[in-house]
């Protein structure tokens, strides 16, 4: 039996995963999938790669500008805690959803952004 504190353990670390279910706490080993190739999933790496290209067609300057305004606008995560962004991630996070909201590749607004 797990202690109080091991008990709420939950996520992976190197190759176990923590968890629990109504018999309680329990270790298993970690499995990862080799592919992911359903539509979605396609489709979301794709518009990753967009992403990122587009990133780099950016001047130094303008990257700068997306880096200065990451670590402005720390994103929440899931327990609360302010995290900070890179440039890139915020770039593309951006990127990704106003292109999924306009759908068209890359949207004006998204342009302006640059």
């Amino acid at each position: 039996r797990l202690g109080a504190l091991a008990g709420q353990v939950s996520g992976s670390i190197g190759s176990y995963t923590f968890a629990h279910n109504r018999g309680g706490p329990y270790i298993r080993l970690r499995s990862t999938p080799d592919k992911f190739t359903t539509d979605y999933a396609l489709a979301a790496k794709a518009l990753l790669a967009e992403a990122s290209a587009a990133w780099k067609d950016l001047s130094d300057a303008q990257r700068a500008a997306w880096t200065a305004w990451a670590s402005a606008n720390p994103v929440v995560d899931s327990l609360g805690e302010k995290r900070p962004l890179t440039g890139h991630q915020a770039y593309a996070g951006i990127y990704c959803r106003l292109s999924k909201a306009t759908d068209t590749p890359c949207p004006p607004a998204a342009k302006a952004l640059r």
